[in-house]
Protein backbone atom coordinates (compact mmCIF):
# COMPACT_ATOMS: atom_id res chain seq x y z
CA UNK A 1 0.00 0.00 0.00
CA UNK A 2 2.84 2.37 0.76
CA UNK A 3 3.80 2.01 -3.24
CA UNK A 4 0.64 3.16 -3.92
CA UNK A 5 0.43 6.20 -1.86
CA UNK A 6 3.54 7.25 -3.80
CA UNK A 7 1.45 7.74 -7.08
CA UNK A 8 -0.23 10.59 -8.25
CA UNK A 9 -3.40 10.84 -7.06
CA UNK A 10 -5.18 10.76 -10.24
CA UNK A 11 -3.54 7.35 -11.34
CA UNK A 12 -4.29 6.10 -7.63
CA UNK A 13 -8.08 7.35 -8.03
CA UNK A 14 -8.16 5.34 -11.47
CA UNK A 15 -6.47 1.92 -9.80
CA UNK A 16 -8.55 1.85 -6.55
CA UNK A 17 -11.83 2.26 -8.88
CA UNK A 18 -10.39 -0.76 -10.78
CA UNK A 19 -10.12 -2.53 -7.58
CA UNK A 20 -13.10 -1.96 -5.97
CA UNK A 21 -14.70 -3.66 -9.31
CA UNK A 22 -12.08 -6.46 -9.64
CA UNK A 23 -10.17 -6.96 -6.63
CA UNK A 24 -8.42 -10.06 -8.18
CA UNK A 25 -7.26 -8.13 -11.72
CA UNK A 26 -4.05 -7.01 -11.36
CA UNK A 27 -3.58 -6.98 -14.50
CA UNK A 28 -6.40 -4.38 -15.10
CA UNK A 29 -3.89 -2.34 -12.71
CA UNK A 30 -1.14 -2.86 -14.65
CA UNK A 31 -2.47 -1.26 -17.84
CA UNK A 32 -3.49 1.54 -15.79
CA UNK A 33 -0.53 2.24 -15.10
CA UNK A 34 1.18 1.71 -18.38
CA UNK A 35 -1.54 3.80 -20.29
CA UNK A 36 -1.22 6.67 -17.58
CA UNK A 37 2.62 6.99 -18.24
CA UNK A 38 2.07 6.91 -21.92
CA UNK A 39 -0.70 9.79 -22.00
CA UNK A 40 1.90 11.69 -18.95
CA UNK A 41 4.57 11.77 -21.72
CA UNK A 42 2.77 14.23 -23.70
CA UNK A 43 1.70 16.38 -21.13
CA UNK A 44 4.90 16.60 -19.27
CA UNK A 45 7.33 16.96 -21.63
CA UNK A 46 4.85 19.22 -24.17
CA UNK A 47 5.57 22.59 -22.80
CA UNK A 48 9.29 22.47 -21.27
CA UNK A 49 10.81 25.71 -19.73
CA UNK A 50 14.44 26.10 -18.99
CA UNK A 51 15.67 28.94 -16.30
CA UNK A 52 19.56 27.65 -15.26
CA UNK A 53 22.29 25.61 -16.78
CA UNK A 54 21.45 22.67 -14.35
CA UNK A 55 18.24 22.28 -15.33
CA UNK A 56 18.98 22.12 -19.08
CA UNK A 57 21.65 19.66 -17.99
CA UNK A 58 19.20 17.07 -16.61
CA UNK A 59 16.99 17.86 -19.44
CA UNK A 60 19.89 16.76 -21.79
CA UNK A 61 20.43 13.99 -20.04
CA UNK A 62 16.50 12.79 -20.07
CA UNK A 63 16.42 13.49 -24.08
CA UNK A 64 19.65 11.56 -24.72
CA UNK A 65 18.40 8.60 -22.70
CA UNK A 66 15.20 8.67 -24.01
CA UNK A 67 15.29 10.53 -27.44
CA UNK A 68 11.10 9.55 -27.63
CA UNK A 69 10.95 12.44 -25.08
CA UNK A 70 12.30 15.14 -27.31
CA UNK A 71 10.21 13.72 -30.11
CA UNK A 72 6.82 15.31 -27.32
CA UNK A 73 8.54 18.81 -26.85
CA UNK A 74 6.12 21.10 -29.00
CA UNK A 75 7.06 24.30 -26.55
CA UNK A 76 10.52 24.94 -25.85
CA UNK A 77 10.81 28.35 -23.24
CA UNK A 78 14.50 29.64 -22.48
CA UNK A 79 14.25 32.01 -19.55
CA UNK A 80 17.23 33.59 -17.87
CA UNK A 81 15.25 36.15 -15.91
CA UNK A 82 17.11 35.07 -12.43
CA UNK A 83 20.64 34.78 -13.85
CA UNK A 84 22.85 36.10 -11.83
CA UNK A 85 24.77 38.97 -13.09
CA UNK A 86 27.94 37.08 -13.01
CA UNK A 87 26.65 34.07 -14.46
CA UNK A 88 27.10 34.64 -18.39
CA UNK A 89 28.53 31.68 -19.47
CA UNK A 90 26.88 31.01 -23.23
CA UNK A 91 25.46 27.68 -22.24
CA UNK A 92 22.50 28.03 -24.63
CA UNK A 93 24.83 28.25 -27.62
CA UNK A 94 27.10 25.76 -25.93
CA UNK A 95 24.35 23.07 -25.20
CA UNK A 96 21.11 23.45 -26.57
CA UNK A 97 22.65 23.05 -30.11
CA UNK A 98 23.65 19.57 -29.67
CA UNK A 99 20.38 18.62 -29.05
CA UNK A 100 18.36 20.35 -31.69
CA UNK A 101 18.30 17.48 -34.16
CA UNK A 102 16.32 15.62 -31.33
CA UNK A 103 13.86 18.21 -30.78
CA UNK A 104 12.59 18.45 -34.20
CA UNK A 105 8.91 18.35 -32.94
CA UNK A 106 8.84 21.87 -31.40
CA UNK A 107 6.36 24.30 -32.89
CA UNK A 108 6.79 27.31 -30.35
CA UNK A 109 10.73 28.93 -29.42
CA UNK A 110 10.61 31.65 -26.44
CA UNK A 111 13.49 33.28 -25.63
CA UNK A 112 13.06 35.42 -22.25
CA UNK A 113 15.64 37.63 -20.57
CA UNK A 114 18.32 35.74 -23.22
CA UNK A 115 21.80 37.91 -23.80
CA UNK A 116 24.19 35.51 -24.76
CA UNK A 117 25.34 35.89 -27.70
CA UNK A 118 24.48 33.81 -31.10
CA UNK A 119 26.92 33.23 -33.65
CA UNK A 120 27.01 32.25 -37.30
CA UNK A 121 26.58 28.05 -36.04
CA UNK A 122 24.02 28.65 -33.61
CA UNK A 123 22.06 30.16 -36.66
CA UNK A 124 23.00 27.28 -38.90
CA UNK A 125 22.14 24.84 -36.55
CA UNK A 126 18.36 26.47 -35.53
CA UNK A 127 17.98 26.27 -39.29
CA UNK A 128 18.44 22.55 -39.78
CA UNK A 129 16.86 21.30 -36.80
CA UNK A 130 14.48 23.90 -36.59
CA UNK A 131 11.93 23.49 -39.35
CA UNK A 132 8.98 23.23 -37.72
CA UNK A 133 8.77 25.70 -35.63
CA UNK A 134 6.06 28.43 -36.63
CA UNK A 135 6.02 30.47 -33.72
CA UNK A 136 9.17 32.90 -32.05
CA UNK A 137 8.57 34.71 -29.40
CA UNK A 138 11.83 37.38 -28.23
CA UNK A 139 11.12 39.04 -25.08
CA UNK A 140 13.40 41.57 -23.13
CA UNK A 141 16.23 39.91 -24.97
CA UNK A 142 19.68 42.26 -25.90
CA UNK A 143 21.29 41.43 -28.58
CA UNK A 144 22.30 43.40 -31.71
CA UNK A 145 19.69 44.34 -34.24
CA UNK A 146 21.77 41.40 -37.37
CA UNK A 147 21.85 38.94 -34.28
CA UNK A 148 17.65 39.37 -34.20
CA UNK A 149 17.13 39.49 -38.37
CA UNK A 150 19.10 36.06 -38.25
CA UNK A 151 17.68 34.68 -35.70
CA UNK A 152 13.83 35.03 -37.57
CA UNK A 153 15.42 33.77 -40.42
CA UNK A 154 16.74 30.54 -39.19
CA UNK A 155 12.96 29.37 -39.08
CA UNK A 156 11.72 28.81 -42.22
CA UNK A 157 8.48 28.34 -41.26
CA UNK A 158 7.66 30.53 -38.96
CA UNK A 159 4.62 32.60 -39.50
CA UNK A 160 3.52 33.88 -35.86
CA UNK A 161 6.08 36.46 -34.32
CA UNK A 162 6.74 38.03 -31.15
CA UNK A 163 8.99 40.80 -29.95
CA UNK A 164 8.75 42.35 -26.84
CA UNK A 165 11.31 45.32 -25.27
CA UNK A 166 13.94 44.07 -27.68
CA UNK A 167 17.32 45.64 -26.12
CA UNK A 168 20.06 46.14 -29.06
CA UNK A 169 23.38 45.18 -27.97
CA UNK A 170 25.46 46.23 -30.75
CA UNK A 171 28.25 42.85 -31.36
CA UNK A 172 31.07 42.71 -34.16
CA UNK A 173 29.96 40.35 -37.15
CA UNK A 174 32.00 38.92 -40.08
CA UNK A 175 28.98 38.93 -42.38
CA UNK A 176 27.41 41.23 -44.36
CA UNK A 177 23.56 41.20 -43.04
CA UNK A 178 22.26 43.49 -45.57
CA UNK A 179 23.42 41.48 -48.54
CA UNK A 180 22.34 37.93 -46.53
CA UNK A 181 18.23 39.39 -46.44
CA UNK A 182 18.51 40.59 -50.18
CA UNK A 183 19.00 37.90 -51.75
CA UNK A 184 18.63 34.87 -49.74
CA UNK A 185 16.25 35.41 -46.35
CA UNK A 186 13.85 37.79 -47.41
CA UNK A 187 11.63 35.67 -49.91
CA UNK A 188 11.75 32.83 -48.00
CA UNK A 189 9.99 34.19 -44.55
CA UNK A 190 6.35 34.42 -44.91
CA UNK A 191 5.01 35.97 -41.37
CA UNK A 192 1.46 36.25 -41.04
CA UNK A 193 1.06 37.37 -37.72
CA UNK A 194 3.43 40.06 -35.71
CA UNK A 195 3.54 41.45 -32.38
CA UNK A 196 5.67 44.29 -31.45
CA UNK A 197 6.16 46.29 -28.22
CA UNK A 198 9.43 48.05 -28.21
CA UNK A 199 10.18 51.24 -28.83
CA UNK A 200 13.78 51.10 -29.87
CA UNK A 201 15.61 53.43 -32.35
CA UNK A 202 16.02 50.76 -34.86
CA UNK A 203 12.34 50.33 -35.54
CA UNK A 204 12.71 51.72 -39.14
CA UNK A 205 15.43 49.46 -39.57
CA UNK A 206 13.31 46.55 -38.51
CA UNK A 207 10.34 47.61 -40.02
CA UNK A 208 12.62 48.33 -43.34
CA UNK A 209 13.92 44.40 -43.71
CA UNK A 210 10.70 42.96 -42.66
CA UNK A 211 9.11 44.47 -45.61
CA UNK A 212 11.63 43.06 -47.66
CA UNK A 213 10.34 39.66 -46.67
CA UNK A 214 7.36 37.29 -47.92
CA UNK A 215 5.94 39.35 -44.77
CA UNK A 216 4.98 42.01 -47.20
CA UNK A 217 2.36 40.10 -48.62
CA UNK A 218 1.74 37.37 -46.39
CA UNK A 219 1.14 39.78 -42.97
CA UNK A 220 -2.72 39.77 -41.84
CA UNK A 221 -2.19 40.68 -38.03
CA UNK A 222 -0.91 43.00 -36.22
CA UNK A 223 -0.19 44.31 -32.72
CA UNK A 224 1.40 46.85 -31.87
CA UNK A 225 2.49 49.19 -28.72
CA UNK A 226 2.50 52.81 -29.77
CA UNK A 227 4.42 55.45 -27.26
CA UNK A 228 5.55 59.08 -28.15
CA UNK A 229 8.74 57.82 -29.91
CA UNK A 230 7.52 54.84 -32.08
CA UNK A 231 4.33 56.70 -33.11
CA UNK A 232 5.59 57.99 -36.69
CA UNK A 233 7.15 54.80 -37.12
CA UNK A 234 4.45 52.57 -36.54
CA UNK A 235 1.83 54.88 -38.13
CA UNK A 236 4.15 54.51 -41.66
CA UNK A 237 4.61 51.03 -41.12
CA UNK A 238 0.72 50.17 -41.26
CA UNK A 239 -0.58 52.68 -43.62
CA UNK A 240 2.42 50.14 -45.86
CA UNK A 241 -0.43 47.33 -46.04
CA UNK A 242 -3.70 48.91 -47.19
CA UNK A 243 -6.02 46.35 -47.40
CA UNK A 244 -4.31 43.09 -46.63
CA UNK A 245 -4.68 43.73 -42.85
CA UNK A 246 -7.29 41.77 -41.37
CA UNK A 247 -6.74 42.12 -37.53
CA UNK A 248 -5.30 45.33 -36.09
CA UNK A 249 -4.44 45.66 -32.17
CA UNK A 250 -3.28 48.99 -31.00
CA UNK A 251 -1.88 49.31 -27.47
CA UNK A 252 -0.77 52.77 -25.81
CA UNK A 253 2.20 52.28 -23.20
CA UNK A 254 2.17 54.67 -20.51
CA UNK A 255 -0.95 55.98 -20.45
CA UNK A 256 0.22 57.20 -24.08
CA UNK A 257 -2.81 59.83 -25.46
CA UNK A 258 -4.81 60.68 -22.62
CA UNK A 259 -2.67 64.25 -22.94
CA UNK A 260 -5.15 65.95 -25.30
CA UNK A 261 -2.42 67.39 -27.59
CA UNK A 262 -0.99 63.73 -27.81
CA UNK A 263 -4.27 62.18 -28.47
CA UNK A 264 -4.77 64.44 -31.52
CA UNK A 265 -0.97 64.17 -33.13
CA UNK A 266 -2.30 59.98 -32.78
CA UNK A 267 -4.99 60.83 -34.83
CA UNK A 268 -3.55 62.74 -37.19
CA UNK A 269 -0.42 60.58 -37.78
CA UNK A 270 -2.48 57.48 -38.20
CA UNK A 271 -4.58 56.63 -41.55
CA UNK A 272 -6.75 53.78 -40.53
CA UNK A 273 -8.64 54.28 -43.71
CA UNK A 274 -6.45 52.69 -45.89
CA UNK A 275 -6.56 49.58 -43.68
CA UNK A 276 -9.88 49.01 -45.72
CA UNK A 277 -9.94 45.18 -45.16
CA UNK A 278 -9.92 45.19 -41.76
CA UNK A 279 -11.97 42.21 -39.88
CA UNK A 280 -11.39 43.05 -35.79
CA UNK A 281 -10.04 45.88 -34.17
CA UNK A 282 -8.61 46.11 -30.85
CA UNK A 283 -8.12 49.00 -28.76
CA UNK A 284 -5.83 48.40 -25.45
CA UNK A 285 -5.59 51.15 -22.70
CA UNK A 286 -6.65 53.71 -25.36
CA UNK A 287 -7.63 57.19 -24.31
CA UNK A 288 -11.80 58.13 -25.62
CA UNK A 289 -10.39 60.73 -27.68
CA UNK A 290 -8.25 58.44 -29.43
CA UNK A 291 -10.65 56.12 -29.72
CA UNK A 292 -13.22 58.41 -31.03
CA UNK A 293 -10.86 59.77 -33.67
CA UNK A 294 -9.49 56.68 -35.22
CA UNK A 295 -12.76 55.20 -35.60
CA UNK A 296 -13.91 58.15 -37.41
CA UNK A 297 -11.44 57.23 -40.19
CA UNK A 298 -12.43 53.45 -40.49
CA UNK A 299 -13.34 52.50 -43.91
CA UNK A 300 -13.55 48.86 -43.72
CA UNK A 301 -16.79 47.17 -45.35
CA UNK A 302 -15.91 43.94 -43.33
CA UNK A 303 -15.76 44.65 -39.39
CA UNK A 304 -16.98 42.74 -37.38
CA UNK A 305 -15.80 43.11 -34.37
CA UNK A 306 -14.41 45.70 -32.13
CA UNK A 307 -12.62 44.82 -28.85
CA UNK A 308 -11.65 47.27 -25.37
CA UNK A 309 -9.37 45.97 -23.24
CA UNK A 310 -8.61 48.10 -20.43
CA UNK A 311 -7.86 47.97 -16.58
CA UNK A 312 -10.68 49.05 -14.17
CA UNK A 313 -9.17 50.87 -11.21
CA UNK A 314 -12.55 52.17 -10.12
CA UNK A 315 -16.26 51.52 -11.27
CA UNK A 316 -16.31 55.14 -12.08
CA UNK A 317 -13.82 54.26 -14.95
CA UNK A 318 -16.51 52.23 -16.79
CA UNK A 319 -18.53 55.13 -17.79
CA UNK A 320 -15.33 56.44 -19.77
CA UNK A 321 -15.16 53.01 -21.52
CA UNK A 322 -17.97 54.24 -23.77
CA UNK A 323 -18.37 50.47 -26.13
CA UNK A 324 -22.35 51.71 -26.78
CA UNK A 325 -21.47 54.63 -29.32
CA UNK A 326 -19.94 52.35 -31.73
CA UNK A 327 -23.58 50.31 -32.55
CA UNK A 328 -24.65 53.86 -33.61
CA UNK A 329 -22.08 55.17 -36.02
CA UNK A 330 -23.19 54.99 -39.39
CA UNK A 331 -20.39 53.95 -41.19
CA UNK A 332 -19.60 50.50 -38.60
CA UNK A 333 -22.87 49.05 -39.29
CA UNK A 334 -21.01 45.97 -40.25
CA UNK A 335 -20.16 45.69 -36.93
CA UNK A 336 -21.68 42.59 -35.02
CA UNK A 337 -19.55 42.38 -31.82
CA UNK A 338 -18.13 44.47 -29.29
CA UNK A 339 -16.61 43.36 -26.56
CA UNK A 340 -15.03 44.55 -22.87
CA UNK A 341 -12.49 42.52 -21.42
CA UNK A 342 -11.19 44.09 -18.34
CA UNK A 343 -8.94 43.39 -15.56
CA UNK A 344 -8.58 44.72 -11.98
CA UNK A 345 -9.65 44.28 -8.48
CA UNK A 346 -13.50 43.85 -8.78
CA UNK A 347 -15.23 40.39 -9.26
CA UNK A 348 -17.20 40.01 -12.42
CA UNK A 349 -20.20 40.51 -10.86
CA UNK A 350 -19.57 44.42 -9.48
CA UNK A 351 -18.37 45.05 -12.92
CA UNK A 352 -21.89 43.33 -14.75
CA UNK A 353 -23.98 45.25 -12.38
CA UNK A 354 -22.05 48.80 -13.07
CA UNK A 355 -21.96 48.03 -16.80
CA UNK A 356 -25.91 47.30 -16.64
CA UNK A 357 -26.76 50.12 -14.73
CA UNK A 358 -24.91 52.35 -17.50
CA UNK A 359 -25.56 51.24 -20.44
CA UNK A 360 -29.01 49.38 -19.79
CA UNK A 361 -29.90 47.08 -22.38
CA UNK A 362 -27.13 47.77 -25.02
CA UNK A 363 -25.75 44.95 -22.45
CA UNK A 364 -28.53 42.73 -20.56
CA UNK A 365 -29.77 42.44 -24.12
CA UNK A 366 -26.22 40.41 -25.06
CA UNK A 367 -25.05 43.47 -27.67
CA UNK A 368 -21.54 44.57 -25.68
CA UNK A 369 -19.93 41.22 -24.38
CA UNK A 370 -18.32 41.80 -21.00
CA UNK A 371 -15.45 39.40 -20.24
CA UNK A 372 -12.51 38.98 -18.13
CA UNK A 373 -9.01 39.47 -19.54
CA UNK A 374 -7.01 36.48 -18.63
CA UNK A 375 -4.33 37.07 -21.17
CA UNK A 376 -3.90 40.91 -20.35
Amino acid sequence: MASILKLPPELDDVIMSFLVGNQASLRACALTCKAWVIASRKVLYCDIKLETESQFDAFKRTVLSRPHVGKRVRVLRIDRSRRKYKDQNPWINNKLLCILRLLKGVRTFELINVNEQWGLVSMHLLSVFCKAVTKLSVISCGMSSVELFYLISAFSSLNDLVIKDWVDLPRPWVFDVTWNWNHTVAPALRITKLTLQTSDCLLEEFFGLVLMTGARTALRDVAVAIDKQSLAAYALFLSGFGSQLEHLELRFRQNYGDNPRHAADIVTRMNLAVNTGLKSLTFRSAAQQVVFGLLSQIAAPHLERITFRTRINSLQDIRDIRPDFILFLPHLKSVREVRVLYTGRYTHAEVSERFEDTFGEIVSGGMILLERDYEA
